[in-house]
């Protein structure tokens, strides 16, 4: 009787070694789960790092676009970006604000980002300049003329060399009649000058 309980007991404790040893069931659930969150991770780290594109159709000059801007440059230049991550590199039509490396420079900067930055913007596309920017005029829910509100605050000049615009005309004068923003300067250096000054300097 004894020799039998020893028997059984033997049995029970090999029976029970192979069930813990996972031999012939079902794999560890923690394993399932580890690879599941290892896959997720892949997949999010793939989502959080999309390619962003260029508009594909160089050749298109003219239209209308929706998008939020998520980098301002300097006074006249932004970039939006588009659905399908597509970014479109803007120029502010008809102004031209001062370099960054001129007085003004940075105010004028901070000025178009506080209107645009990180805003849904509508921006109507005139043309496309030599650089590959898209010149246009860009309005938000606050402000519906950007380009326009630059010129009131005082912080760019109406570019008359390719614009026309009366408005634009009227709104820099009156910047200049009321010295807002750089025409409380007593003769500030137009931008354009100031590249072409720079430019030959660099030649020297």
């Amino acid at each position: 009787m004894e020799n039998w309980r020893k028997i059984i007991t033997a049995l029970l404790c090999a029976l029970l070694f192979f069930v813990q040893s996972g031999c012939g069931g079902n794999p560890p659930k923690n394993n399932v789960s580890q690879s599941s969150n290892e896959n997720m991770g892949r997949t999010a780290a793939i989502n959080k790092n999309q390619t962003i594109k260029t508009p594909k159709n160089t050749k298109a000059k003219q239209g209308v676009i929706n998008g939020k801007v998520i980098r301002v440059s300097d006074g006249d230049t932004l970039t939006v970006l588009v659905k399908g991550n597509v970014q479109y590199k803007i120029r502010l039509s008809g102004i031209d604000a001062p370099e960054k490396t001129q007085p003004y420079g940075t105010r004028s900067k901070q000025a178009l980002s506080a209107m645009t930055m990180s805003k849904n913007v509508t921006v109507k596309i005139l043309s496309k300049d030599k650089y590959g920017r898209f010149i246009g005029l860009i309005s938000t829910d606050e402000e519906p003329d950007v380009n326009g509100a630059m010129l009131e605050k005082g912080l760019a000049w109406h570019y008359t060399y390719f614009d026309k615009t009366p408005k634009y005309a009227a709104l820099e004068q009156a910047a200049r009649d009321e010295k807002r923003g750089l025409w409380q300067d007593d003769n500030p250096t137009p931008p354009w000058n100031y590249r072409h000054s720079k430019k030959q300097s660099r030649k020297k």
